[in-house]
């Protein structure tokens, strides 16, 4: 394709990423801290701008081209930012409790959503978002599995805003529950939708619990890896009726590029090759990109598509998130 036809769509598609994250900017200043992420008002951002004007045919292309290509990118430049340090730092004890505790929610929130009345496809977005590490988890795994931009979008939008709600019910625990803060940091840790979040969360407790409640977090994280390469060999059962591979039966092993380069690179920073600081870098990068990628796709979000949906996602994700604490709590005990 000429490039010079993409150029309307990416462009478009830029400008609503900036200014979602100059709103987000806005929203730390105000707040003091960003209660949704730039990448969640982006795809909100870019819903309204999309429903609000009628867009050209010609920005039709560059926006399909940010919303597959450019998060295919960001997708793959994540893996630099996963290193199983953490998972040493923690010791072997919690990071099974933490494994035990993602299986768990992965299988139970998609069950919660199937009978609820969700696809296979909305419905697993949804588990691996509460289970694994939010927006980061349903955009990698939504190519995965060939989700609908209206199922990443009610996905990331309306899961984020129970993480919210999350963020600012779960401190009342500690008072309410008489939890020391070493048990609520890994609580916090084992249920909060986002990193951003977790920080949050764990903020009115101090650097201890912040720096305890991230790193139980960033080891929900690691298993977006494992998550991946098991979907990729699935995909086929996240087909709807009537296209290839369907109903087969079988599974097939489907390995896009951008899950090859995520677990090169991941392997990579474990390893050392890719540093510290070059990691940083090039999670800014698919941040910023991924950021791009989610205004895309609200630009090709309606409304109405999203009306029959709505309730149950929320509900969904509202039940997810609840389940989420009983585990994590259940662990606590148990250990």
């Amino acid at each position: 394709m000429n490039p010079l036809k993409l150029l309307p769509g990416v462009l478009l598609s830029v400008l609503v990423a900036l200014a979602a994250s100059l709103l987000g900017d806005a929203e730390a200043a105000l707040f003091g801290r960003p209660w949704l992420e730039p990448l969640v008002l982006a795809i909100l951002l870019g819903m309204v701008v999309g429903n609000a004007v009628k867009l050209p045919d010609s920005a039709e292309p560059g926006i399909q081209f940010s919303a597959k290509t450019v998060l295919d990118i960001a997708v793959a430049l994540l893996g630099a930012t996963l290193s199983w340090s953490a998972v040493r730092a923690l010791g072997g004890e919690l990071f099974l409790i933490i494994v035990l505790v993602v299986m768990a929610a992965l299988g139970l929130v998609f069950l919660i959503g199937r009978a609820l009345g969700l696809g296979p496809r909305l419905a697993m977005l949804i588990a691996a978002g509460n289970a694994i590490c939010g927006n980061s988890a349903i955009a990698a795994v939504a190519p995965i599995i060939g989700a609908k931009r209206e199922e990443v979008a009610a996905a990331i939008a309306l899961t984020a805003l129970i993480g919210v709600v999350t963020v600012i019910v779960l401190p009342f625990a500690v008072f309410g529950f008489g939890q020391d803060l070493p048990d609520y940091a890994v609580l916090t840790g084992l249920t909060v939708y986002a990193v951003p979040q977790v920080v949050a969360a764990a903020a009115p407790f101090g650097t201890a619990a912040i720096a305890l409640a991230t790193l139980v977090k960033l080891s929900r994280v690691v298993m977006l890896g494992p998550l991946t390469l098991l979907l990729a060999l699935l995909a086929p059962r996240f087909a709807e009726e009537g296209t290839p591979g369907a109903g087969s039966g079988r599974a097939k092993l489907y390995l896009p590029w951008f899950i090859i380069a995520f677990a090169l690179l991941a392997a990579a920073r474990t390893t050392g090759w890719i540093s510290g600081d070059l990691a940083a870098t090039l999670g800014t990068i698919s941040k910023q990109l991924s950021t791009v990628a989610m205004a895309a796709l609200g630009l090709g979000v309606r409304f109405s598509s999203l009306r029959k949906a709505a309730p149950k996602v929320a509900l969904t994700s509202a039940l997810a998130a609840a389940l989420m604490l009983v585990l994590a709590a259940l662990s606590l005990l148990l250990v």
